[in-house]
Order: structure tokens, then C-alpha cells, then sequence
């Protein structure tokens, strides 16, 4: 058992930032190989899992054949399609040359493109990040300037009013704020398309709704983590010390509130992308969002599979990534854990 002596605080002399407490023993956080290689295996079990809830809930659906020849198709017909496409074999069969398949990337053709499956979600990743990237920075700014003013703008009675409208559009499903930004942005005024990815005009409806579901959590944590940061020991002493006020909340304040904001906004981005997807599909944004509802529709089982894994890597990627990040930035983390 590890023996920590009470003791107050300490301030850096020369930074004014809080040091370890006198007489605790250092903790190291950072990089930890044996926890890292833990979490990679917690990741590929994670992937494995939503793979195969994924392939198995696709085939309770039923033959893809049959979407593809249509009512009028004879059985010899939908039995030959069967066959070549290996949907005749037993369901237990299929799913183990599934999983040797994908561990070479290989999914199979999509049944509507006639190309691999996962090549043609490739081919609509570059939209998907660039609808999430904009709608993030868009969220970030919207809820730190909103957090911020909530903070530091407290002789202003309305600085918190920001926030708290950002707080109550959250309430509200993200298609319904984009339903709602399209009748008024390019229906009434016809300021903007409503749709599609023809012009960069295109990207500022789904852009903005994506950034509304974003910006209220960004706030909040901001918010609080500014107020923590403030009431630090280490900013009092700066206090005494002389500094400008600008200095301090620069220096002191806003500084060593990043650490929560940084890993919020990692996560954000990871599960953004499932905002993405269904605001892709409002805004007829061509990336994997559109690509997998038509796929589910036509039942194009190939590509429902590649788009699932391909997120489910970008997700948990993003996770680990910034868990990672989150504790290099402030080694307290990883030594709380």
C-alpha cells in the first residue's frame, strides 16, 4: 500500500502553477505500454463484436438475392444467384469465410456497384470527415465563446443566456434542427442549397447542425473547467503576485482548463460521426451516412458490413487516440486510473 503524507499544495515560483503536494510520492501518467496493448485488445474485441451483431442482424433480414432479381425472378434463378454469391451455404459457414475475409479487408462486391464493397466505402470516407471536421469546428467555437461568456462575462445579466439556448437546442433530435435550418435557410430565404455537395455553400446547413449538437456539451465542460481552473490556488497567488488579469486567465486559467475540453472533444469527434450519418441523410450529403441507408435498403449486405467495420475502426481509433492524448496533456489522468 502506497503511504501519501498530507500536505498543502505548492506553487511554482517562477509559473505560478500548482506543483505536486510536499511529501506525496510522484505518479506517473503518460504512455503506459501494458495498458496501451490492453486497450488494442479491448478494441479488436469491440470490433469483432460489432461485426458480428452487424452480419448476423443483416442475415435475419432475409436472401439478398431476392432484392437483386426481383418478384419476377424463377427459383432457378434466385437459387444460381444464391450460389454464386455463397448465400446458400449454411449460415455458420458464411460467417466464418466472413471473418477471414475481413481480416485480408476483403468483403466481398457490393450486390448494387458491382465493385468491392469496401472500396466504395472508401470512396465516401473523404465526405464523411469533412462534414464531421466542420461540424466540430463549428461546435467548438460556438460552445467555448458560449462557455466562455458564461464565465467571464458575469456583469453582463445576459452571458449566460448562450449556453442556455445551446442547452435546450440539445433537446431537440439533430434531422429535426436540420429540417428546421433547411425551411428557414433555403426554403424561405433561399440563402443556401438544400442539399447536396455541389458548391461549398452545401456544406453549411449539415455543417451547422452537426455544430449545434456538439456545442452545448462543449460548453458545459468548458464552462466548468474554467471555474475549477479559477478557483486553483496557484491563480490566487498569481493574484498577489501582480499579475494582469489578462495575463492570469491566459496564463493560468484558460491553460490548465484544456486538459477536459481536449478529451471531450476527441469523443465528440468519435461519436460525431454517428450524428453524420443520419444528417448525410437529410441533407443528401454523398458520404458513408447516404451510401449505408441505401445499402440497408437494398440490402447490399457487402457494403452495410465495410461501412459498419469502417466506422467502428474510425470510433474506436478516435477513442484510444484520445484517451491517449488526454493523458499526455495532463499525466494526472492516467495516474487516477
Amino acid at each position: 500500500m502506497t503511504v501519501v503524507n498530507e500536505a498543502e499544495e505548492t506553487v511554482d515560483e517562477d509559473t505560478g502553477s500548482p506543483s505536486r503536494p510536499t511529501g506525496e510520492p510522484r505518479r506517473r501518467g503518460g504512455w503506459n505500454p501494458r495498458r496501451l496493448g490492453l486497450r488494442l485488445l479491448g478494441t479488436v474485441a469491440a470490433l469483432w463484436v460489432l461485426v458480428s451483431l452487424t452480419f448476423l442482424g443483416l442475415h435475419v433480414m432475409g436472401n439478398p438475392v431476392l432484392q437483386m432479381v426481383g418478384e419476377t425472378a424463377t427459383d432457378e434463378q434466385i437459387e444460381a444467384l444464391s450460389r454464386a454469391h455463397g448465400y446458400d451455404r449454411p449460415l455458420l459457414v458464411q460467417y466464418t469465410d466472413f471473418l477471414t475475409s475481413v481480416t485480408s479487408g476483403n468483403f466481398g462486391s457490393s450486390l448494387r456497384y458491382g465493385r468491392p464493397a469496401l472500396e466504395v466505402v472508401i470512396e465516401r470516407l473523404p465526405a464523411t470527415f469533412l462534414l464531421a471536421g466542420a461540424g466540430m469546428a463549428g461546435g467548438v467555437a460556438l460552445g467555448a465563446a458560449a462557455g466562455w461568456l458564461a464565465v467571464f462575462g458575469r456583469r453582463d445579466r445576459g452571458a449566460g443566456i448562450p449556453l442556455a439556448v445551446l442547452t435546450g437546442l440539445q433537446s431537440f433530435p439533430a434531422f429535426f434542427k436540420g429540417i428546421v435550418l433547411m425551411l428557414i435557410f433555403a426554403v424561405l430565404l433561399g440563402w443556401l442549397p438544400t442539399g447536396g455537395f455541389t458548391s461549398w455553400a452545401g456544406l453549411v446547413l449539415p455543417a451547422t447542425t452537426l455544430a449545434l449538437a456538439t456545442a452545448p456539451a462543449v460548453g458545459r465542460v468548458w464552462r466548468a473547467s474554467l471555474v475549477g481552473a479559477e478557483r486553483a490556488p496557484h491563480v490566487r497567488t498569481a493574484i498577489a503576485k501582480g499579475l494582469s488579469p489578462r495575463r492570469i486567465r491566459r496564463t493560468h486559467i484558460e491553460r490548465n482548463a484544456l486538459g477536459p475540453v481536449t478529451t471531450l472533444v476527441g469523443l465528440q469527434l468519435a461519436t460525431l460521426l454517428g450524428g453524420a450519418l443520419i444528417v448525410e441523410q437529410v441533407f443528401g450529403w454523398p458520404g458513408i451516412g447516404q451510401l449505408l441507408f441505401h445499402a440497408i435498403e437494398s440490402q447490399d449486405y457487402p457494403v452495410v458490413l465495410a461501412g459498419t467495420f469502417v466506422i467502428g475502426v474510425v470510433f474506436v481509433v478516435m477513442t484510444l487516440l484520445t484517451d491517449e492524448l488526454g493523458r499526455v496533456i495532463d499525466p494526472r489522468t492516467g495516474a487516477q486510473r
